[in-house]
């Protein structure tokens, strides 16, 4: 870790503490009294780079290293924790794209992630399976040049606003994790749906729901 900031890293940081102290701080309590992801504040943050922090900039991120990434979620932190959960489950999905995904994968789906055009999320946990991969219900099987997943996700951010995913299954049950394979499903492909937004304790703007 570096032992000072750099002057861009001071000015990314005061720039999202302004954000923060601004259009965060002053609805944070509305946000989760009423429980609603806010959308019209994922869409300024987008405006500041924020939704593709770590992405190259070839395909429209900010291409932030992840230290820096750190420091802009500790801000928005300062202000509402829901908020960096909803970006944070959003660039895992952004993350496994940019890091395991084809190249005509990146260019697909990448630039709308990154700019905020499109929320993700990724699911990986079930009702029976959370930290322990290998457990995974989740099946995919290939039908000529298609795969067919029959599955459930549970206490999946972004489950209900998100509009692509990236879905952990298994296709080799025998090899427990290393028989997993991550598939991108958009919303309104079939058979993909979201299920009732769960209730929770704390964290209420950041939707936690079954896919």
């Amino acid at each position: 870790m570096p032992s000072k900031l750099t002057e861009e890293q001071l000015a990314i940081q005061d720039t999202i503490r302004q954000f923060v102290a601004n259009e965060v701080i002053p609805k944070s309590r509305e946000w989760d009294e009423e429980e609603k992801v806010p959308l019209d504040a994922l869409k300024m943050i987008s405006e500041l780079g924020l939704m593709g922090m770590v992405i190259d900039p070839k395909y429209e991120g900010s291409g932030l290293d992840f230290f820096t990434a750190a420091l802009v979620t500790e801000e928005l932190a300062k202000g509402d924790g829901s908020l960096p959960l909803t970006i944070a489950a959003h660039n895992l999905c952004c993350g496994q794209i940019a890091n395991f995904g084809s190249e005509e994968q990146k260019q697909k789906y990448l630039a709308d992630l990154a700019t905020g055009q499109k929320i993700g999320g990724w699911a990986l946990t079930e009702p029976g399976a959370g930290s322990d991969a290998g457990a995974l219900k989740t099946r995919a099987v290939k039908e000529g040049g298609d795969w067919l997943i029959n599955g459930q996700k549970m206490f999946i951010s972004n489950a209900t606003v998100g509009e692509t995913f990236v879905i952990l299954a298994s296709t080799d049950s025998e090899k427990k994790q290393k028989g997993i394979t991550a598939f991108i499903l958009e919303k309104g492909d079939p058979g993909l749906q979201s299920g009732k937004k769960l209730e929770k304790m704390g964290m209420r703007s950041s939707d936690t729901s079954e896919l």
